[in-house]
């Protein structure tokens, strides 16, 4: 069961060498984490790279005054770049990473047996060098957004998306004001703006977006 889902989620494992199969199968390490539960401390050192299979990561920053602000979040199907980076450069990891999600399953195989799966298989280095490229255009774009747009638009992309299939964002006004660096009391604000414009409709612990395409335009011009 725990193969079929590793598949299912990193479909490059199936296409791996029978050699680095063997690699992949003898050093991989199946873990569940409870959400809120620190997973790395910001300036350890690296034990490999981890594949979320369930669930979620959040890889943050925190300010002197305790205010935290989200770099990114890795979901199934995803890896972290900054631990495929410390992997490779051998440098601490540079900030936290906490459970996201109840449940949350990780695979993680360890540092050097990974530097051992780069070395022997394109298809491991063609993974690598899509977790790096898809991760720093993530940054990038958080990046832009913070420097180039107020607040209130950056709420509304987070809402774009992080919204599910039915517009749905499972979220507490706390934890988007970690994922955005900023004041809960600010987040509540522009939410009752939002919700007044009829953009969505909140209730306890979620969001509901009612127009995506207007709250995708909200904040331009």
């Amino acid at each position: 069961m725990q193969q079929d889902t590793v598949l299912e989620m990193f479909p490059f494992v199936a296409k791996i060498s029978d050699e680095a199969r063997q690699v992949f199968d003898r050093n991989v390490v199946y873990t569940e984490h409870d959400k809120k539960s620190r997973f790395i401390e910001k300036g350890e050192d690296v034990a490999g790279i981890c594949l979320v299979t369930q669930g979620a990561l959040r890889v943050f920053n925190m300010h002197p005054s305790g205010k935290e602000t989200t770099l990114y979040t890795v979901t199934s199907g995803q890896s972290c770049l900054l631990a495929v980076n410390c992997v490779f450069s051998g440098v601490a990891y540079p900030a936290w990473v906490n459970v996201d999600q109840e449940n949350t399953k990780i695979i993680s195989i360890p540092a050097a047996a990974f530097r051992t799966l780069y070395q022997m298989d394109e298809t491991i280095r063609d993974f690598t060098f899509e977790v790096l490229s898809l991760r720093v255009f993530d940054l990038m774009t958080r990046l832009e957004e913070v420097s180039l747009y107020g607040l209130d638009r950056r709420l509304a992309s987070y809402l774009v998306r992080a919204a599910d299939g039915e517009g749905v964002i499972s979220a507490t006004h706390h934890d988007i004001a970690a994922e955005l660096g900023t004041a809960r009391e600010v987040v509540s604000r522009i939410l009752l703006e939002l919700k007044k414009k009829a953009l969505v409709e909140t209730s306890r612990g979620s969001i509901r977006v009612l127009s995506m395409k207007k709250l995708a335009g909200y904040g331009e011009g």
